[in-house]
Formats: structure tokens, C-alpha cells, sequence
């Protein structure tokens, strides 16, 4: 017995495994194999009937009986077959199915080898060669099923040809010249090819272990950090109450300075752990429902009035022409989506710019949120990759909002992107499948209100 790469045991002869590997290894190679198995069924049936044309010119004498063996034998073989690869009678027995197949196919063959005069024993030889060559590369089984029948064919041949002593010795030993060589060749192959394609299933099924524990271990640990992130919650919440109690009992300007510099840390770490929270749960399914557009985007801005009215920024509301009126959505997620841009553009624009928060109809049935601020743009250092875990420009950032926005938009059939603008600043550009819940009205209904 030799080892495998891996150390699973597996025959250097018959390339087998060990019974319950067995089982499953043939289990899956039926499932991947079974469509090439109904096909070559029909093409071997088929390549046999053809020759049948030659029948009457090559070997006139056997001619009635070569068709009977192939018209009347061989091709409903291959079609009951064919339907039988439809059951789970053949799903458990298809190797042996395929093997009989085969043998029908070579001793009809050899049937017409010997009961043909020699001129069509010269040549139909050949036939042999093309069944063994034929289940080899076309059914694709088992390299020592393929083994046995090829020594098969080549042993009722001889002892058939002894018998009736019909044939030169000659054509007899070139005959079983290359009928032997055919069969190494197609033996040869055939191991090859089989070794190969168990390693590689066992190559995918050890890929496929090493990911199941690779998802339980993801799965722990994110179970154990979103306890840690949820019991790091309760404890901010209450220091962040007791330094605004604090603050108001302050009397120093100083003192009261740093209790507010004490409660911005605090909503920080606050605002990072409740990132980490909603990227370490799995997406949960959506709840949608209609939801009209231009308001959804109304309360988004007045969410941000008074953030936007400290730094002296203009919010404004483009509506398209053509912009639909409502959208099926989760409006919580895509409110979500929303707040993180806006925010990300208020942080980015300078005192006294404007955010324009544009939304227009796109093909396939979508609405297009644009959110386009005047600052500097998108980091050189962070562009190419900043919907990547972690990554962020801005100081105390915790690189999670993006890539949250994202996955959610990407639940909805969606998608977001940033890109900069043609002068300065940045368009974080949102589109999401407006619905097939009559949520797209025309253009006349559509217009700005």
C-alpha cells in the first residue's frame, strides 16, 4: 500500500481506497461524471451503427448477423441504459452496468471477427481497438475494470479463433500484436488518469475539511468577540452618563473642558465598538418595505443639520426627472448606508462647501443616490482598497462603516463605490434594484415634487 500526499491509503495496483472512502469517491465521481456517462452511452451507439454501413461491403456474408448485433442488440442496450441513468438502480450499480456495456459491444465484435472470411478478419481487428480505447477515454471508470476486460476480449478471441481454426497464423500473431499493444496503451492511460483524478478529489476534499473547521474557529471567535464587544458596551454607557454628570458639576473652564474632551473619547470607543458589533453579526434576512424616496433621504439630512450647521456645510437635495418615487427596501440597512457616506462627506468638506446628495433612475430597474462633497478626495494610500476591513484615513476611524454599507448594499442586489470626483472631493455613488412590488412609477409621476 502506498500513501497518498494525504496520508490516506490507497492501492498502487488497483487504485482503490479504503471501503467507506470508496463509497464516497464513487459517489462523487458519479454526480461529476454523469452527464458524460448518458452522452458517451448515446455516441458509442451511435459510432457503432455507423460501421454498420461497412458491414455489406466489407463482411457481405455475416452482414444479417452483424446488424442483428448491432441494431438489435448493442443500440437498446445503450438506450435502456440510458433511461436506467435516471434511477438510483443505476447510481449504485453504474459501474457494472458500464462494464456490461462494454462487454456486449467487444464480443458482438469479436463475434464478427471470427465468423468473417479473412479478408474481413484483417480488418475488423480493429473494432477491438476502438472499444478499448472507448471506455478508457470516453466512459471514464475503472482503470483495472478496463484492465480485465481488455484481457478478456484478447483471451475469447485467441481461444475462439483456436476453436475454429479459421484463421492464418500470420494475420493471427499481427492481430493480437496490436490488440496487445492497444490494451498496455489503454492500461497505461488509464492508471494515469485514474490516480489523477483521485488525488485530485482527495485534494478537494481535504480543502473542503480544512474549511468547515476554518469556518466553526471563525464562528468562535467571532461569537467570543462580539460578547466581548457587547459587555465592553454596557460599562461605556455608564462611564459616558457619569462624565456628563461630572461635567455639570464642574466649575473650572478648565475641568469642564476636559470632562467634554472624556465624553467625545468615550462616544469614540462607543462608535467602534458598535461598528465591530454590526460587522461581526452575519447579515440578517431583510425586512422591506415601500419606502418614498425623496423622504428616506430628507430625514438621512436632517439627521446630519446640525453637524452640517456647526461647520457651516450646505446639504442639497437633487431629485432626477426621471427618478422613481418609491423603493423596496429594509429601510433601518439602507438608512445605515446612507448616514455612513453623508457622515464621511461632512467629515471630509471643508467650512462652508456643499454636499449634494443627487438621485436619479439608472438602467435594470434602479435608483442611484449620489453623495458628492468638495473635499480633498479619496487618500492615495486607501483608494485602491477602501472597502477593505480596517482600512480608514481619518484619526480614531475604525475602517468598518464602508465595508458594513457595502455588504448591505450588496445583500439588496445593489452595490456602493467611491471614486473621486473630475476637479476635487468624492462621489460615494449607491444603487440599489428599486423592486417589482410597484415600486417604479413613470416619469410623469416621478417629476420633483
Amino acid at each position: 500500500m502506498t500513501s497518498t500526499k494525504q496520508t490516506v491509503s490507497m492501492s498502487w495496483l488497483t487504485l482503490s481506497f479504503e471501503p467507506s472512502l470508496e463509497a464516497e469517491y464513487k459517489a462523487h465521481h458519479f454526480r461529476e461524471n454523469l452527464r458524460n456517462i448518458r452522452v458517451s452511452l448515446l455516441l458509442g451507439a451511435l459510432l457503432y451503427s455507423v460501421f454498420g454501413l461497412l458491414d455489406a461491403w466489407v463482411v457481405p456474408e455475416i452482414k444479417t448477423v452483424a446488424w442483428v448485433i448491432r441494431y438489435a442488440i448493442l443500440d437498446p442496450v445503450a438506450l435502456v441504459l440510458v433511461a436506467l441513468s435516471f434511477s438510483r438502480l443505476f447510481e449504485r450499480h453504474y459501474e457494472l452496468f458500464l462494464d456490461g456495456f462494454c462487454i456486449v459491444g467487444g464480443l458482438g465484435v469479436v463475434a464478427m471477427i471470427v465468423l468473417a472470411r479473412p479478408f474481413g478478419q484483417a480488418l475488423y481487428y480493429a473494432g477491438l481497438i476502438i472499444v478499448i480505447f472507448y471506455y478508457y477515454a470516453f466512459l471514464k471508470v475503472r482503470f483495472i475494470h478496463g484492465l480485465s476486460l481488455s484481457l478478456f476480449f484478447l483471451a475469447t478471441y485467441v481461444t475462439l479463433i483456436a476453436v475454429l481454426g479459421n484463421t492464418d497464423t500470420l494475420m493471427l500473431i499481427n492481430n493480437m500484436f496490436f490488440l496487445a499493444s492497444a490494451a498496455f496503451i489503454g492500461a497505461v492511460a488509464g492508471y494515469t488518469y485514474e490516480r489523477n483524478r483521485r488525488e485530485s478529489f482527495l485534494q478537494k476534499r481535504l480543502l473542503e475539511q480544512r474549511w468547515r473547521e476554518l469556518e466553526q474557529k471563525n464562528l468562535a471567535l467571532t461569537s467570543l468577540s462580539s460578547e466581548i464587544a457587547h459587555e465592553l458596551r454596557n460599562p461605556l454607557t455608564s462611564v459616558k452618563g457619569l462624565a456628563g454628570l461630572v461635567a455639570k458639576e464642574l466649575t473650572a473652564e478648565k475641568g469642564k473642558q476636559r470632562a467634554k474632551v472624556l465624553q467625545q473619547e468615550i462616544e469614540r470607543m462607543q462608535g467602534i465598538v458598535t461598528d465591530f458589533l454590526d460587522f461581526s453579526r452575519p447579515l440578517v434576512p431583510l425586512n422591506k418595505s415601500m419606502v418614498d424616496i425623496e423622504d428616506f433621504v430628507r430625514d438621512v439630512m436632517v439627521l446630519h443639520e446640525d453637524v452640517a450647521r456647526q461647520r457651516d456645510v450646505t446639504l442639497e437635495l437633487v431629485m432626477g426627472s426621471e427618478a422613481p418615487s418609491h423603493l423596496s427596501c429594509d429601510l433601518r440597512k439602507v438608512t445605515q448606508i446612507l448616514v455612513n457616506v453623508v457622515q464621511n462627506a461632512l467629515d471630509a468638506s471643508p467650512d462652508a462647501g456643499t454636499i449634494t446628495i443627487a438621485v436619479s433612475a439608472v438602467p435594470r430597474r434602479s435608483v442611484q443616490i449620489e453623495v458628492i462633497d468638495e473635499g480633498d478626495g479619496l487618500d492615495e494610500r486607501v483608494r485602491d482598497n477602501v472597502f477593505a476591513h480596517g482600512v480608514t484615513s481619518k484619526a480614531g476611524g475604525s475602517g468598518l462603516g464602508l465595508a458594513i454599507s457595502r455588504a448591505i448594499a450588496e445583500q439588496h442586489g445593489g452595490s456602493l463605490t467611491l471614486h473621486n470626483g473630475q476637479s476635487r472631493g468624492c462621489i460615494a455613488t449607491v444603487t440599489l434594484p428599486i423592486g417589482d412590488d410597484g415600486s417604479h412609477q413613470d416619469a410623469a409621476s416621478a417629476t420633483d415634487r
